[in-house]
């Protein structure tokens, strides 16, 4: 199997203009440093007034730091877990997510109490199906779990 790697553009996959201006400043970024960029060196660059991928930043520091927080208190949320026992007889633990997202926008659900629940439960499994879709799509250049990536898309 061979694979043919083309940016979003060369592809001619329709974006949204955000994505294109990131993309573009991205490639041009490797190419003037001659490597992928890191984090602090996209930033350093985005950090010029006059640099395309500027406006895409919140410079406000205390903004700044109320969305970080925001999104540490999501991990933090995210991070609690279950122990989910399947088989008496298999003793098969798992770890899962305590805290489920149903419907975006609103407050996470204890994962149970969702998963008992008719439209929650079939939500989470349109989820769990789009996350294997995506795994699928992620991996299609890697031969090496080919046979699973294609018994998984015809299952799903």
């Amino acid at each position: 199997m061979t694979a043919a790697y083309k940016s979003r553009r060369e592809a001619s996959v329709r974006q949204e203009k955000k994505q294109d201006v990131i993309d573009r400043e991205v490639e041009t970024l490797t190419a003037s440093l001659g490597h992928v960029p890191t984090n602090v060196e996209l930033l350093r660059a985005a950090s010029d007034v006059g640099h395309p991928l500027h406006a895409f930043f919140e410079w406000d520091d205390q903004r700044a730091a109320q969305k970080w927080r925001l999104e540490e208190a999501h991990r933090m949320l995210q991070s609690c877990k279950f122990v989910v026992e399947m088989n008496e007889r298999e003793s098969k633990r798992v770890q899962v997510r305590k805290l489920v997202v149903i419907n975006r926008g609103e407050p996470m659900r204890l994962r149970n109490e969702a998963l008992a629940e008719p439209d929650a439960r079939q939500k989470l499994k349109a989820h769990a199906i789009g996350e294997l879709r995506s795994w699928c799509r992620r991996y299609v250049d890697l031969p090496e779990v080919e046979l699973i990536r294609a018994q998984l898309e015809k299952m799903i």
